[in-house]
């Protein structure tokens, strides 16, 4: 009697796994599509295939992209057992830039996997672009040019754009182009050019741009957004003087080079101490026009506190009439 019992268990598990495989199956060999780059104000196109490897019909109820930018469409609703179609993607990349993804769910009446989803990316990119996109020519002195960088601008392969000119947003930059055009292995053409900033930009932070203008009317032209940090031709070996923790009454010193960059020569015209009373400054001359040491010293008599403050040098340098060092103490009272 046990053994017939067992024997119909097993029977009946037999016909349930069968019952289970049987109906249709929706099968897709490839369920991802990697269109690579492409250029914006394309239509990429693909086609998966989907074949029925169920023993009945395959019914294609729904296909729904996850977009507007996206279409799909199955050549066959009704595949029978072992039959295959395509579904045509076509994908529009429009003024998407970067990575783009979308899914295609495809509805049937595969009741094991009644969605399939199918995925299309890839990465959009302008019809041309510079590289870098930004420059920052790091520091150097006024009284020379910065060093020269490289770009490049890149026309994707099939798109047809003329630029017409390169130009920095003003006097103080310079762009030349460096060779003629290159058509590399995946048609897209490079144009190669360096960038300089002039000597005598003003000293501080340099905020500039380049402008590449082109006949594209989707994107006439790219702005290349510039810095700088120009420094002067006067030179502190020290700019904050930290006298750290000092006694009441204790005369305490700190030194710091002046040096002149460029072909003038530099006159300190005087040195300024504020706030007056705390501090004194005197200045020696090392080599003349060119090198100075000044000697910021603790007054004994200067009060307890926490004491900050600046050491103002006049020089006869144009657009640099006065360079500063900063200074901080502590004074104890004891």
């Amino acid at each position: 009697m046990k053994k017939l019992v067992v024997s119909l268990l097993i029977l009946a598990g037999s016909l349930s796994a069968q019952s289970s495989s049987r109906g249709p199956r929706i099968s897709c060999p490839r369920e991802t599509w990697d269109f690579g780059k492409a250029a914006q104000q394309k239509e990429l196109k693909h086609a998966f295939e989907i074949k029925n490897t169920g023993d009945d019909v395959l019914e294609i109820r729904q296909v729904i992209p996850s977009c507007n930018c996206a279409a799909a469409m199955p050549e066959k609703k009704r595949l029978s057992p072992s039959e295959s179609t395509v579904i045509n993607v076509t994908l529009k990349t429009l003024t998407f830039k970067g990575r783009l993804e979308k899914i295609i769910t495809v509805v049937s009446n595969d009741r094991h996997r009644p969605q399939l989803r199918l995925n299309v990316s890839g990465e959009v990119l302008p019809p041309y672009y510079v590289k870098p996109s930004s420059f920052n020519f790091g520091k150097f002195s006024k009284s020379d040019p910065s060093k020269e960088i490289p770009f490049t601008i890149v026309t994707l392969g099939g798109t047809q754009i003329e630029i017409k000119e390169v130009m920095p947003s003003s006097d103080l930059m310079s762009v030349r182009s460096t060779g003629d055009a290159e058509t590399r292995a995946d048609g897209s053409v490079m144009r190669s050019y360096v960038a300089q900033v002039k000597a005598g930009a003003s000293v501080g932070l340099l905020r500039e741009n380049i402008t590449v203008v082109t006949d594209f009317k989707n994107l006439a032209k790219i702005v290349i957004p510039v810095t700088a940090d120009v420094a002067g031709e006067v030179l502190l070996s020290l700019q904050n003087l930290n006298f750290g923790a000092c006694k009441l009454g204790q005369e305490k010193s700190k030194e710091f080079i002046v040096n002149k960059s460029g072909a003038a020569d530099l006159a300190i015209q005087g040195v300024d101490v504020l706030p007056s009373g705390r501090f004194d400054a005197a200045v020696e001359e090392l080599e003349k026009g060119r090198k100075y040491k000044v000697r910021v010293t603790l007054r004994k008599d200067a009060k307890p506190g926490y004491l900050k403050g600046s050491v103002n040098i006049r020089t006869n340098c144009p657009g640099e009439k006065t360079v500063r060092a900063w200074f901080h103490a502590y004074v104890s009272k004891k």
